[in-house]
């Protein structure tokens, strides 16, 4: 009967020291986010970092080649839930818009091998390119955009290369569509 009792006291300690990393981490991330703004003004806006990483395809993607297009950035990976939930927005928004100007790009950061990845993006049926690079390339990439702590991250560029919309965890097409029509209604 002391063995059970010890073993449901060890239980419940483990239990409990995990929800107080929880709420730590969960409390940390609020902060983080926190300090996002909602609305950034013209004249605030940065150049994006400029990087070239391979596609699942083969080809070369460097982002200094997009100019004249707008880019939604995706950082992702095929452990996340809630990236899983945003793939079909993001191929909906690939497929209405890539005639009009714009690209859907998928970043995977710690999503295994090459193989993993496109097995991934095979079952889930992914349309739009996915980049993928060493776990040191796309350590640089994601603290080149501000060492973002939450996935999925999402940086739209206009034509001219600069972040105009960063949106922190997975979204309703509409808050991407709105950005993508100011773009391209923009005419930049």
């Amino acid at each position: 009967m002391a063995f059970k009792y010890r073993i449901k006291m060890k239980a419940l300690k483990m239990i409990a020291i995990s929800l107080i990393i929880s709420g730590i981490v969960f409390d940390y991330y609020l902060d983080v986010d926190a300090n996002i703004p909602e609305v950034v003004g013209e004249e605030d806006y940065q150049m994006a970092p400029e990087f070239s990483l391979k596609s699942l395809s083969g080809e070369d993607f460097n982002l200094a080649d997009q100019r004249g297009t707008v880019v939604m950035l995706n950082f992702w990976a095929t452990w996340c839930g809630p990236c899983r939930w945003e793939i079909p927005i993001l191929n909906e928004l690939y497929n209405s818009y890539k005639d009009d100007g714009v690209i859907v790009i998928g970043v995977a950061i710690t999503s295994g091998s090459k193989d993993k990845i496109e097995s991934f993006i095979k079952s889930y049926n992914v349309d739009y390119p996915i980049l993928y690079g060493s776990d040191e390339d796309i350590a640089r990439l994601v603290y080149a955009y501000g060492n973002f702590a939450s996935i999925p991250s999402t940086f739209l560029i206009n034509q001219k290369g600069e972040v105009t919309n960063y949106f922190v965890g997975a979204q309703e097409k509409e808050f991407f569509e709105g950005g993508i029509r100011n773009l391209l209604d923009s005419n930049l």
